[in-house]
């Protein structure tokens, strides 16, 4: 008689629990990072980071995971590095409360993490990620060399020898933005990728013109030649395609209108369910 595996620990995170750690946590301090479970991560050499704000997360985000998690695991000649076994990967779903373009409004961070922590049970249980650990997490750091910093004070001493970050296009470009920087931009990158950083980029449309004449050149030289990798997003065309329109904003616009098919279809159901019975209000037009 086959028996159930036993629920993920994600499962037992509750708003209430998440509330209470966020209460006696001094949000305006740097250097500041929770995770739930606070035991995360137990036995990984591998952590990838998927950093967001969650407002809500979306099938776009848990994608973002999924295929981040399968290409990291097998190996693929346009990545120069070994790939790492499932088992060794942990999956860190984590929310900036200082977020260097976004504001906070109008979902509290416990909210947001509860929302992610739900996203994050279902993709425990995906082929894809059925395997790795999975946490939710919050940092107090809007810039992503600082969070890596912050990670590395945490985790190098926990064996976590190598770091990837999951972001989208829009992402990777603020990142090699010389906006956000004071100094030239590979000496400000050039802890990231020497502290053991990565990104991994997937794709949900085509590149403009403009952007493949002018992105790839300024990635190389600021140094990311063998710590960025630019992918497109897997599946069936017409499943990307519905993937480009996935957003976010398209989901509270939906809730306002009261327009649940398209919640639901824009979420993963753990999220869709937990949407509908306790953040209506918050997005009401």
């Amino acid at each position: 008689m086959s028996t159930s595996p036993p629920p993920h620990p994600l499962a037992s995170t509750t708003l209430e629990s998440i509330t209470s750690s966020l209460t006696s946590t001094d949000l305006s301090q740097p250097d500041t990072l929770l995770t739930f479970p606070r035991s995360f991560p137990k036995s990984a050499s591998h952590l990838v980071i998927l950093d967001s704000s969650f407002n809500p997360p979306t099938i776009a985000h848990a994608a973002l995971a999924t295929s981040g998690i399968s290409f990291l695991s097998t190996t693929k000649p346009s990545s120069p590095r070994l790939p790492t076994p499932k088992e060794q990967m942990a999956l860190l779903l984590l929310y900036s409360a200082k977020n260097a373009d976004k504001q906070s409004a109008p979902l509290k961070p416990e909210e947001r993490l509860f929302l992610a922590a739900k996203m994050g049970v279902h993709l425990a249980r995906t082929p894809e990620v059925e395997g790795a650990e999975v946490a939710v997490g919050l940092c107090t750091e809007p810039l992503f060399l600082r969070k890596l910093e912050l990670l590395k004070s945490y985790y190098d001493s926990k064996g976590i020898t190598r770091y990837t970050f999951l972001v989208g296009w829009d992402t990777l470009i603020r990142i090699f933005n010389p906006v956000y920087y004071n100094q030239p931009l590979k000496e400000a990158l050039a802890p990231f990728f020497e502290g053991g950083g990565e990104f991994l980029c997937f794709l949900r449309g085509e590149l403009s013109e403009v952007d493949r004449a002018t992105w790839p050149a300024r990635i190389r030289e600021a140094g990311g030649r063998e710590g960025v990798f630019v992918e497109r997003l897997p599946g069936r065309e017409e499943e990307v395609g519905r993937l480009e329109r996935v957003s976010s904003t398209g989901v509270r616009e939906a809730v306002g209108r009261g327009e649940w098919g398209r919640v639901r279809e824009w979420c993963v159901a753990e999220v869709a369910e937990v949407v509908e019975e306790r953040f209506q209000e918050a997005w009401k037009s």
